[in-house]
């Protein structure tokens, strides 16, 4: 158990999100917002999420 990182609880996130929680993604460069759900994170690092359906109507919508 020595090799596990210990997260400083300064570092957590001020909103906690529950696993499963329908989270929305935003894609700033191609002005995208995405429904999923939350699956994991690594705190600092990434975010892992479920996308059940994605359309590609934002692609024919002249979005850039």
């Amino acid at each position: 158990m020595d090799n596990i990182k210990q997260v400083p609880s300064l570092s957590l996130p001020a909103i906690p999100v529950d696993l499963g929680a329908e989270v929305l993604l935003e894609i700033l460069k191609f002005n995208l917002r995405i429904k999923s759900m939350f699956v994991g994170m690594e705190f600092g690092q990434y975010l892992l999420s479920f996308v059940s359906r994605l359309t590609t109507s934002w692609a024919r919508s002249g979005a850039k």
